[in-house]
């Protein structure tokens, strides 16, 4: 098949014969294929390879906010008023993120569509508009914790 194809090129009088070429060709697809395994492995030993299970979040787990201490409590009601597609970002990405790696192509997709269809560069900014408000959130209550000590 391959040597039917418009990307072979029959060897040109350097010497070498089709069956080096198609040598050639069979172990760049092996060096590919063990590049990919090794790469794979690495992932599942520093922990970074999904499993396949993972969903979206929709809704913040239903916690009693009393039970919260100060900051928690803050950041928890922080959260409830962000919008409910930043909501679902923010939370679908600190559940699954791993250091290092993508979230798996089709929770992306899924999350994409959840939100109506959106692109994958409007759920970046919704997750850092999330971050920066959570984090701010923080720094705030940092603030008055140095301030009362």
């Amino acid at each position: 098949k391959y040597g039917k194809s418009r990307t072979f090129d029959a060897p040109s009088g350097d010497g070498e014969s089709v069956e080096d070429y198609f040598r050639y060709y069979l172990f760049k697809i092996a060096e590919h294929e063990l590049i990919n395994y090794y790469k794979r492995e690495q992932k599942r030993l520093n922990g970074q390879l999904y499993t396949g299970e993972e969903t979206i979040i929709t809704n913040l787990p239903s916690i009693d906010p009393q039970t919260l201490d100060l900051e928690g409590r803050i950041i928890h009601e922080t959260l409830l008023g962000l919008p409910k597609s930043h909501q679902v970002v923010y939370l679908t990405y600190m559940m699954h993120e791993r250091a290092g790696v993508n979230l798996p192509k089709s929770l992306q997709k899924e999350l994409r569509e959840y939100l109506g269809g959106v692109t994958q560069s409007t759920v970046r900014g919704y997750k850092k508009e999330a971050i920066d408000k959570i984090k701010s959130a923080k720094q705030t209550i940092e603030k008055i914790m140095t301030n009362h000590e």
